[in-house]
C-alpha cells in the first residue's frame, strides 16, 4: 500500500502553536487575552512592515516616453524608357500575423547589447542599471517606455539615452540590411551583366557576317517593294489608258502611228513641202478650170499637166527615201491640212509615250522582282536579328531593373524595421512612483481588516475548529 504523506514539520508546528493557542481549556478572561494578544501582535507585524516598507525604501522615479510607430504602406515605380520598369513597395509592417515591429523593437530595446551601451554611456555597470519596462497598448502601434531611476533628473536623462542608443541600434539594423541586400544584388549583376554582353556580342557578330546591320533595313527593303508594286500598277493603267487613246485616234485617222510618223516626216521636209505645195494648188486649179471651162480646155489640160509631174515628183520623192511601202499609203497623208497634221502629231506622242510607259513597266517588274527576291533572302535574316535584339532588350532591361533595385533598396531603409517616431519625449517625474505610503497604508488597512475578522471568527468558530483541528 501506498504510504500516506508525511506532513512538513513547519505544518505541524504551525497546528500545535494554534492548537496551544486558540484551542487550549481556559476561561474566558483568558482566552479573551490570547486573542487579543495574538491579534495586537499581527497587526503590530502588519503596520511595523508598512511603516518600514513606507520609511526605510529608496524613493525610485519614472521617466515615461511614448513611441509610435506608423503602418502605411508605400510603392513606387520607375519607368526605363524603351526598357521596362522597376517596382518598389512595402507592406505595412502590421499586416503579418505571427510577428509585429512592437514585439520585435520590445526585444531589441530590452537586448543586453542595447542596455550595455546604455550603460556605458551612463558610466556605470549594467548590473547596476536598472531594466526598462515598455508596455505595448493593444490595437495600436504604441509603444509606452519607462525608465527607472533614483532622482527625477536622473530617470529622464537615462531614458532619453535609452531612446538615443535604441534609435541608434536600429538604424544599424537598416544598414545592415541595406548593404546585405545591395550586396546580394551585386553579386547577381554579375550574372545579368555577363548575359548581357554575350547579347550584344551576338549582334555584332552577325552584323559582320551579315548585309542586315539593322531591322530598319528590311523595313526599308518592304516598304520599296510595296512602293514599286504601287508604281508598277500605276505605270500599267497608264499604259493601258495611252494605248487605248493611240488606237482610236488611229481607226478615227485611218493611219498608223508609224505612218503618221512618216507624214510629220513629210511635211517637215522642205523639198517636200514646196512639191506638195505646187501639187495642192496644181489640183485647185484644174478643178476651178474643169468646172469652169470643161476637162478639155487648153487651161484645164495645163492645170492637170502640172499636177500629174507635183504628184509625180513627191511620190519619187518618197519612195527614194522611204522605199516601195511607203507608196501604200501615200495617198493618205498628201495633204497640207493643218488640223490633220496635228491629230498624225497627237497620234505620233501617244505611240511615243506608250512605248515610254511600256519600257517603264519593264524596267518597274524587274525592279520588283529584284527587291522581292532580296526581301526574301533578308527575311530569315531578319528573323535571326529581330531574335538577337529582343535578347540584348531583355539582358538590358534585367540589368537595368536590377541596377535600379539596387537603388530603390537604399531608399527603402524602413522595409523590415519601419520608422519610430517619438510621440511625447521622456517626462521629468515630478513625483517617485515608489514607495507610496498611500497604497501600503490602504494594504495595511485591508490586511487588518483580514486579521480582525479572522480572531472574530476563531472567537465564534472555538469549537469547530477545535474538532477539526483534533481531527487532524
Amino acid at each position: 500500500m501506498q504510504q500516506p504523506k508525511k506532513k512538513s514539520r513547519a505544518l505541524t508546528k504551525l497546528l500545535g502553536l494554534l492548537h496551544r493557542i486558540l484551542l487550549k481549556e481556559r476561561n474566558t478572561s483568558t482566552r479573551m487575552r490570547r486573542y487579543v494578544l495574538t491579534g495586537v501582535l499581527l497587526l503590530s507585524l502588519i503596520w511595523l512592515a508598512v511603516g518600514a516598507y513606507s520609511l526605510l525604501s529608496p524613493k525610485n522615479y519614472t521617466s515615461e516616453m511614448t513611441l509610435i510607430l506608423p503602418g502605411a504602406r508605400s510603392s513606387s515605380v520607375f519607368s526605363l524608357d524603351s526598357i521596362g520598369q522597376a517596382n518598389t513597395q512595402t507592406d505595412s509592417p502590421f499586416s503579418s500575423i505571427t510577428s509585429t515591429p512592437k514585439i520585435i523593437y520590445q526585444s531589441i530595446a530590452l537586448s543586453d547589447e542595447v542596455l550595455g551601451a546604455v550603460a556605458a554611456k551612463l558610466g556605470m555597470e549594467l548590473t547596476d542599471l536598472a531594466k526598462p519596462r515598455i508596455d505595448l497598448i493593444d490595437e495600436t502601434s504604441l509603444m509606452v517606455f519607462k525608465v527607472y531611476a533614483g532622482k527625477a533628473e536622473a530617470a529622464q536623462h537615462r531614458a532619453q539615452v535609452v531612446l538615443e542608443v535604441f534609435l541608434a541600434k536600429l538604424d544599424d539594423l537598416r544598414r545592415d540590411e541595406v548593404e546585405k541586400r545591395a550586396q546580394s544584388i551585386r553579386q547577381s549583376l554579375a550574372d545579368v551583366e555577363k548575359n548581357l554582353k554575350k547579347a550584344r556580342g551576338d549582334i555584332l557578330d552577325f552584323q559582320q557576317d551579315s548585309d542586315l546591320v539593322t531591322s530598319e533595313q528590311i523595313k526599308s527593303v518592304a516598304n520599296q517593294v510595296e512602293e514599286l508594286r504601287g508604281r508598277v500598277e500605276q505605270v500599267h493603267a497608264d499604259g493601258e489608258r495611252v494605248n487605248g487613246e493611240r488606237e482610236r485616234l488611229a481607226e478615227i485617222l485611218g493611219i498608223s502611228p508609224a505612218e503618221a510618223a512618216i507624214a510629220l516626216r513629210f511635211q517637215d521636209d522642205p523639198r517636200y513641202a514646196s512639191l506638195l505645195k505646187e501639187r495642192t494648188d496644181a489640183m485647185t486649179a484644174l478643178a476651178t478650170n474643169e468646172q469652169k471651162w470643161g476637162p478639155n480646155h487648153p487651161l484645164a489640160l495645163s492645170w492637170h499637166a502640172r499636177f500629174v509631174a507635183a504628184d509625180m515628183a513627191v511620190r519619187q520623192l518618197a519612195s527614194g527615201d522611204l522605199g516601195p511601202a511607203a507608196q501604200m499609203t501615200l495617198d493618205q497623208f498628201l495633204t497640207t491640212s493643218k488640223d490633220r497634221a496635228e491629230l498624225f502629231r497627237k497620234l505620233v506622242e501617244l505611240d511615243s509615250q506608250y512605248d515610254g510607259l511600256k519600257s517603264n513597266l519593264a524596267a518597274l517588274r524587274a525592279s520588283l522582282k529584284h527587291q522581292q527576291d532580296d526581301l526574301g533572302n533578308r527575311s530569315g535574316k531578319a528573323a535571326r536579328l529581330a531574335d538577337l535584339e529582343r535578347n540584348h532588350k531583355i539582358a538590358e532591361a534585367v540589368f537595368s531593373s536590377a541596377l535600379a533595385r539596387v537603388d530603390t533598396g537604399r531608399e527603402d531603409i524602413f522595409g523590415s524595421y519601419p520608422l519610430v517616431q517619438v510621440m511625447s519625449p521622456p517626462t521629468l517625474p515630478s513625483k517617485p512612483t515608489s514607495p507610496q505610503p498611500k497604497i501600503a497604508a490602504i494594504g495595511g488597512g485591508v490586511a487588518s481588516l483580514l486579521v480582525l475578522i479572522g480572531v472574530w471568527l476563531a472567537w465564534i468558530r472555538q469549537p469547530f475548529l477545535r474538532k477539526h483541528l483534533t481531527v487532524s
